[in-house]
């Protein structure tokens, strides 16, 4: 569960590395995206009114550097409750980390020669990724998630359908929430005649 848990550090490290590299390129990607877009309108009756490089660059670089940034407090909030043993982490890391191989499929098929130093960084990323899921899946990370598990329910495993029995603090006494009548002293002990 450990090398999990460094893993999605490493992955919040290599997010805001992504970002960083993004920005860097920005203007080397818009400048390839503003020549796709007048390849594709060419012959078009009205050309579209584009707003300058310079300002698509910055706002390009800003949002690189922001979703790098997003990305990695995702990485280190799943490595705080994966690392905490919420099973439920486990289960979402899945999810973000199916997310990202959509995300990467789509970065390969599209991609430029532009944007090469972002997409090897996201590579990188998503292996370190792939590893993480796969350690979060191993017998020794569930049989950590079990242990949380019973740990939060005082030792003894769950009961189901709810009941947990008289003296713990999620029990309810009889019926209505009321405590059982203590016992009449002038009754006899019962027994089993």
């Amino acid at each position: 569960m450990t090398y999990a848990v460094w893993l999605m550090y490493a992955g919040a490290v290599l997010a805001v590395a992504a970002g960083v590299v993004g920005a860097m390129n920005a203007h080397t990607m818009v400048s390839w995206e503003l020549s796709m877009l007048h390849k594709d309108m060419a012959g078009q009756p009205q050309q579209p009114v584009l707003p300058p490089v310079g300002l698509l660059t910055r706002t390009f670089s800003v949002f690189m550097v922001i979703g790098g940034v997003f990305q990695a407090l995702l990485w280190l909030w799943m490595a705080w409750k994966n690392g905490a043993g919420r099973s439920w982490a486990r289960v979402l890391s899945t999810v973000f980390f199916g997310i990202m191989c959509i995300s990467v499929l789509s970065e390969t098929l599209q991609g430029s020669t532009a944007e090469i130093g972002a997409l090897i960084v996201t590579i990188i990323e998503f292996a370190v990724g792939l590893a993480a899921v796969i350690m979060l899946y191993r017998p020794e990370s569930t049989a950590f998630y079990q242990t949380v598990r019973l740990q939060s329910f005082g030792g003894y495993p769950p009961v189901p359908g709810g009941y947990y029995g008289y003296g713990t603090p999620q029990s309810t006494y009889g019926y209505g929430g009321y405590p059982p009548p203590p016992p009449n002293p002038e009754d006899p002990p019962y027994s089993n005649e």
